[in-house]
């Protein structure tokens, strides 16, 4: 049973030699928007432009009305779920430009979100 540790550790040490272990626990995505050094392709401009429609729209409207992401899909087209993702993204955007996060009535009394 030694020889065949003596052996293993031969070859792992003749290997780390030649190979390295650069890449040794770099398994997985690398965190960030999943697009990595790319900087997030077309997609990534087309919902920058449905995030400044829907901005536009919250202004328009004083804030978030229920149904806008099924009104802005049939008015501009696209998937209604794209317009959800936007609505969310811009939605903090603005609550983040009005300066004020949500009151929520908890147990504990009135609570800043």
């Amino acid at each position: 049973m030694q020889d065949v540790q003596d052996a293993v550790e031969v070859f792992w040490t003749a290997w780390k030699r030649e190979v390295g272990t650069g890449r040794l626990g770099a398994a997985g995505r690398r965190p960030g928007d999943g697009r990595g050094n790319q900087g997030g392709g077309h997609s990534r401009a087309r919902r920058e432009r449905a995030v400044a429609i829907v901005l536009a729209e919250l202004r328009q409207a004083g804030g978030y009305r229920r149904g806008m992401a099924a009104y802005l899909a049939r008015e501009y087209g696209g998937a209604q779920r794209s317009w959800q993702r936007a609505m969310a993204e811009a939605r903090a955007q603005f609550e983040l430009g009005q300066g004020h996060g949500r009151v929520v009535e908890g147990a504990a009394g009135q609570v800043v979100s």
